[in-house]
């Protein structure tokens, strides 16, 4: 996260971390049923642990994210729109 959090602070502008959060059992099953692209699964449930440490309050904010989303069901990140604005 600190690639991002470098190049928002060398333009101005803030950083904004768009979480997904999904349930494990989702994330699991849809990594199995990638074909040719999943990962080991015991690597996904250390990801998916890390998220969980991240997602403490104050965790992303305090590495600084201004602002944090957190997408944690399926209908959300189908609906998930990100639109960028010029910062002018």
């Amino acid at each position: 996260r600190r690639g991002p959090l470098r190049r928002a602070a060398a333009h101005g502008i803030p950083a904004v971390a768009i979480v997904l959060d999904l349930d494990p059992a989702i994330v699991l099953d849809r990594n199995a049923r990638r074909e040719h692209r999943a990962v080991p699964e015991v690597a996904a449930r250390r990801q998916l642990a890390d998220l969980a440490r991240s997602l403490q309050p104050g965790v992303l904010e305090g590495e600084g994210f201004r602002a944090v989303h957190v997408v944690r069901t399926p209908a959300e990140q189908d609906a998930l729109t990100v639109a960028w604005r010029s910062a002018g």
